[in-house]
């Protein structure tokens, strides 16, 4: 608990907007640019209603737009400029408080639990869990999604065949 609660309390200084925000605002600029409320609400695990009240603050802080998605019924969150540069903000912040907590780790130590970290991750995807939600603060190029090695994406979850 207390490397998750460094690793929120690192992104939530980062940010303008507590509880999700930061979480909203990088999956919105990352792996979700483009998706839709719906979409964002399964990511964070929020009801709808929460979801849009997240967005109309994020909309008003300057840092997301809605625009209009393919499915007439629904409204693509796409991230501005300043939303962009606020989210590697929150993840180069969230990896400088991992990098503190695993400082006392020699090379070796954080090779093993790296190692374990991905069997982890494959039982939590094997269990159920939404790889979205799983990488909500995620840098897609430091866990490998980017070059094809991503643990979580990886992983067979149910109804992977």
């Amino acid at each position: 608990m207390a490397v998750a609660d460094r690793i929120r309390a690192a992104a939530t200084a980062s940010a303008p907007n507590a509880g999700e925000g930061p979480a909203g605002l990088v999956a919105s600029a990352t792996f979700l640019g483009g998706g839709s409320i719906e979409e964002l609400s399964r990511v964070l695990g929020l009801s709808h209603s929460a979801t849009v009240r997240l967005v109309d603050k994020l909309e008003r802080n300057g840092l997301v737009e809605r625009r209009s998605a393919k499915d007439a019924r629904a409204v693509a969150i796409v991230p501005t400029g300043d939303g962009i540069e606020i989210a590697a903000e929150i993840q180069r912040a969230r990896l400088a408080a991992l990098e503190e907590l695993l400082d006392p780790l020699s090379g070796s130590e954080r090779a093993e639990l790296a190692r374990l970290h991905e069997k982890l991750l494959g039982g939590v995807v094997a269990a159920g869990v939404a790889r979205g939600r799983i990488c909500r603060l995620c840098d897609g190029e430091a866990c490998g999604h980017a070059s094809g090695h991503c643990p979580v994406t990886e992983a067979p979850g149910p109804g992977d065949e």
